[in-house]
């Protein structure tokens, strides 16, 4: 997995994109993954005519 971590004072080029391997079932790979799922699921489809205010 590629993560890029959110550095406050940082610029897009400057925030580190970092390669994480699972290597065990209880390191960052997974709390990255886990973290990953919960935001998923709580999303909603993007409906483009409803973003521009027009009814279907």
């Amino acid at each position: 997995m590629i993560v890029t971590p959110y550095l406050v004072r940082a610029r897009g080029y400057q925030h580190p994109a970092m390669y994480l391997r699972q290597l065990t079932p209880h390191g960052i790979f997974s709390s990255f993954a886990d973290q990953v799922e919960q935001i998923w699921g709580t999303v909603a489809p993007y409906e483009r005519e409803v973003a521009r205010g027009q009814s279907a």
